[in-house]
């Protein structure tokens, strides 16, 4: 567990480079996974909850990967490119996901490659216009849509992509990691200094935006990450797993969600700690943090039906805890 203090450097951190944008964070932990051939759109649509096979050069999209039970076999963001899709997701996934899809794939023409070890990515926190963002001219794509394009940063020419870790509109910036010393060194000359990737896990958790292997695996469904809007259409075509999702939808039997509360303590509660009413667990947190914008820990956690309302409460052995709407925070 981490007190308050222990807290206090990446909390306030977190407030003054958020408010600023004035900080770069090396991503570490992910994937990126890119899909070539002429059947990269139908291969990954059949095994996705979005849109991916109608995305356009520069546009993107957050979806589930999904397996025969309709379970979320995987998490992430899809992102159109000339000549291929690429996958965003956690980290050390090549080969599971690589398998799933290649499982699917009879005689479509489909090249999966793991293009992780190849790039160097770093996380920019969006908070509106900045100087970087004005100088790389960044407008983000309205959600649910993501964008991805070209940028030029000094000599350095960079791959961008909008995702919504800490708000709508973050950024990723990337380069082939022969350029990765050239990349940060053009933020530094900005005066954007370097974060430890922490910082962007603390803001994702407030922004109720979870973290495959973390706060959610294999044997989840899509709707119980609280992302429908996001990350899952149901007006596309069949899907592995489809019926499953559509039926749950139908019947709006959702029996869990992934929530975000809001605890009286001043200590973050670590991943499993239970929440009860009574001697019923109705919640078990996932991931916390300590935000010092609202001087109080936050966690995500699984929570029962009974406690989907915000103002909803439980109590832990770290204190009274509250469903809050995290758009309103």
């Amino acid at each position: 567990m981490k007190s308050i203090n222990e807290e206090q450097a990446v909390g306030e951190s977190i407030r003054d480079c958020f408010e600023s944008g004035e900080i770069y964070v090396p991503v570490e932990q992910v994937s990126w996974i890119d899909l070539l051939g002429a059947d990269r759109g139908k291969v990954l649509g059949n095994l996705t909850t979005n849109h991916v096979a109608g995305l356009a050069p520069g546009e993107g999209c957050e979806t589930f990967i999904t397996d025969a039970r309709g379970k979320t076999f995987g998490h992430g963001f899809v992102y159109a490119l000339d000549d291929r899709l690429r996958l965003l997701t956690v980290g050390d996934q090549f080969e599971r996901l690589s398998a799933h899809i290649d499982r699917y794939v009879i005689r479509e023409d489909l090249t999966i490659e793991d293009r992780t070890a190849e790039l160097h990515t770093v996380f920019i926190p969006g908070v509106g216009q900045t100087r970087l963002t004005t100088r790389l001219g960044l407008t983000a794509a309205e959600p649910p849509r993501l964008k991805t394009q070209i940028g030029q940063l000094d000599a350095v020419e960079l791959r961008i992509y909008q995702v919504p870790y800490t708000r709508d509109a973050d950024w990723l910036l990337q380069v082939p990691a022969a350029q990765a010393d050239a990349l940060d060194a053009a933020l530094v000359a900005l005066d954007i200094l370097p974060g430890h990737c922490s910082l962007m896990h603390c803001g994702r958790i407030t922004n109720h935006f979870p973290w495959f292997g973390i706060d959610f695996t294999e044997a989840n469904l899509p709707q119980e990450m609280d992302r429908d809007d996001r990350a899952i259409s149901f007006r596309k075509g069949c899907y592995l797993g489809q019926e499953t999702i559509a039926r749950l939808d139908a019947m709006g039997q959702v029996q869990k969600k992934l929530l975000l509360w809001r605890f009286d303590g001043s200590v973050v509660p670590p991943q499993g700690t239970e929440l009860r009413q009574g001697e019923k667990v109705v919640a078990t947190v996932t991931s916390g943090t300590y935000c010092f914008a609202h001087h109080a820990p936050f966690a995500l956690a699984l929570t029962r039906r009974s406690h989907f309302a915000p103002g909803a409460t439980a109590e832990s052995e770290y204190g009274t805890a509250t469903v809050v709407d995290p758009n309103a925070e």
